[in-house]
C-alpha cells in the first residue's frame, strides 16, 4: 500500500499543543503530522544545512520552511524530523534528522540520494531506520507501525478530528475500511449516473445519424 508521511516527533513532557493542530500521543512522545508531500521541505532543508554548514535552526528562520514556523510557534527546541513515502511496497523517499536545543545534529542527518531508494542504498536505509540517532540523542524510538497506519496527512487529520490525539489501531482499520467502501460506492454511483445520462440523451439521437443507426441495429 502507498503512504506519504512527514512528522515532527518530540517528547510530550511540558509541551502544550493547541487543539486545532493535529498531534498524537505515542507513549511519552508526540507525533505532529506535517503536510509536505514527498518530504520535499525536509529535503530542501537538509541540502541547505549541508551546503551552508550552518546548524543553528535560527539561521533558517527567514527561509520558507513551514515546519520551522510550527516548532517556533509551539516552542519546540528538540525534535526528530522524519519522512518516509512508499508506492506499493517500495520506499521512495526517506529523510531524517535530529535537532537538540535548536541545533541540528550533523551526524543525525540522513537521506537517500535525491531522496530515492535504490537497490544500492536500500541496506543503508534499513540500517539508519533501525539505528536512528534520535533514540540515542532524545530517547525517541520512531514507531514505524504507528506511522504506517496514518498513511497520509489528510488521513491523519481526519483521524485526529474524529478520535483526538489517542488512537486505537483497530478503530483506524475500521475507519479506513469504511472510507474505502464509501469511495467505492461513490465511484459506482457516478458510473451508473453517467450510464443513465447517456441512455437518456441517446433517446434524442436522430434515427438517420451514426448512433441512431447503431441503436436501430442493436434494437436499443
Amino acid at each position: 500500500m502507498s503512504q506519504d508521511n512527514s512528522f515532527i516527533i518530540t517528547k510530550s513532557k511540558g509541551l502544550k499543543i493547541p487543539k486545532e493542530i493535529p498531534h498524537f500521543l505515542v507513549g511519552d512522545d508526540i507525533y505532529l503530522p506535517i503536510p509536505i508531500p514527498t518530504g520535499y521541505e525536509f529535503n530542501d532543508f537538509i541540502n541547505s544545512v549541508k551546503s551552508n554548514k550552518k546548524f543553528d535552526i535560527a539561521d533558517y528562520y527567514s527561509g520558507n520552511f513551514h515546519f520551522i514556523e510550527l516548532i517556533r510557534k509551539l516552542n519546540i527546541s528538540s525534535f526528530v524530523a522524519y519522512h518516509s513515502s512508499e508506492f506499493g511496497m517500495m520506499t521512495l523517499n526517506y529523510y531524517n534528522f535530529t535537532v537538540v536545543n535548536d541545533a541540528v545534529i550533523e551526524k543525525s542527518i540522513w537521506s537517500t540520494e535525491e531522496g530515492i531508494i535504490t537497490p544500492e542504498n536500500y541496506s543503508e536505509v534499513e540500517e539508519n531506520y533501525d539505528n536512528n540517532n534520535s533514540e540515542i540523542l532524545l530517547n525517541i524510538k520512531i514507531d514505524g507501525h504507528f506511522i504506517e497506519q496514518l498513511k497520509y496527512f489528510e488521513i491523519a487529520e481526519s483521524l485526529y478530528k474524529k478520535w483526538g490525539n489517542s488512537l486505537n489501531f483497530s478503530e483506524i482499520e475500521k475507519f479506513n475500511s469504511r472510507k474505502n467502501e464509501e469511495n467505492r460506492k461513490e465511484r459506482l454511483e457516478s458510473e451508473n449516473q453517467e450510464t443513465r445520462n447517456f441512455e437518456d440523451s441517446s433517446d434524442d439521437i436522430p434515427s438517420n445519424s451514426f448512433w441512431g443507426e447503431i441503436k436501430r441495429v442493436l434494437k436499443l
